[in-house]
């Protein structure tokens, strides 16, 4: 299990308790589910993420790959806001890891 910050709709910086669920070397895919944090408090009874990378054409740089990010969750009321807005927070960790890899 691991400890991540991400960001509440509104702003506020929070933390949530992961579990890394699978780790797939072929399919080139982790998938975790969040287990506790106010996100999980507050709005879904279940929340998973599996991230994919998709190796595309061969370049002068080593390629191009395409990442899927996708979510799958349980809303505990229609009041629970739209997962579509952590895409900001999905995107900043996205950003933060080409950077990492841009410089390995």
């Amino acid at each position: 299990m691991d400890f991540h910050d991400g960001i509440e709709p509104g702003g506020k910086i929070e933390f949530a308790k992961t579990k890394l669920e699978e780790i797939d070397e072929e399919k080139r895919s982790v998938t975790y589910s969040i287990l506790d944090g106010e996100l999980m408090r507050k709005y879904y009874k279940t929340f998973k993420d599996k991230i994919e990378v998709i190796p595309k054409a061969k370049g002068e740089n080593g390629g191009t790959t395409i990442v899927k990010w996708s979510v799958v969750c349980e809303q505990k009321s229609e009041h629970a806001p739209d997962p579509k807005l952590y895409i900001d927070f999905l995107l900043s960790c996205a950003k933060a890891i080409d950077v990492h890899l841009s410089s390995a």
